[in-house]
């Protein structure tokens, strides 16, 4: 079970799966600089993928905006968050699962790799 790792196992999961735990404390966050939100991948200009555990009320491909207020109304409107201007510390302690994945009776379940197809334009 992944929530019996240890921090270090944890941290080379990350590396090796492209996986992520939530950042242990709230930060300010960098609409100014980063195009996508964060695990979002930038696939052409001004355009964001989701990560392919993303279950929110927003389309798989979303236009972002160029502008920090664009930037946050997606980001609230799709449940989505950006990248911190500061580095994102890890919690491995408080969550025992990655982002996206489920905690089940002490085990973390991966999230399902069906992805809706439609985009937003």
């Amino acid at each position: 079970s992944l929530a019996a790792f240890d921090d270090r196992r944890k941290q080379k999961l990350e590396q090796e799966c492209n996986f992520y735990w939530p950042c242990r404390h709230q930060c300010g966050k960098d609409y100014e600089n980063i195009a996508c939100p964060r695990y979002w991948e930038e696939i052409s200009e001004g355009i964001c993928q989701a990560p392919m555990w993303y279950e929110g009320p927003c389309a798989t491909a979303v236009a972002t905006g160029s502008s920090s207020v664009q930037r946050q109304e997606m980001a609230s409107r799709c449940g989505a968050s950006w990248p911190c201007v500061q580095t994102c510390e890890p919690d491995y302690e408080t969550l025992p699962c990655p982002t996206g994945w489920i905690e089940n009776d002490g085990h973390c379940d991966a999230p399902t790799l069906g992805r809706r197809q439609r985009s937003e334009e």
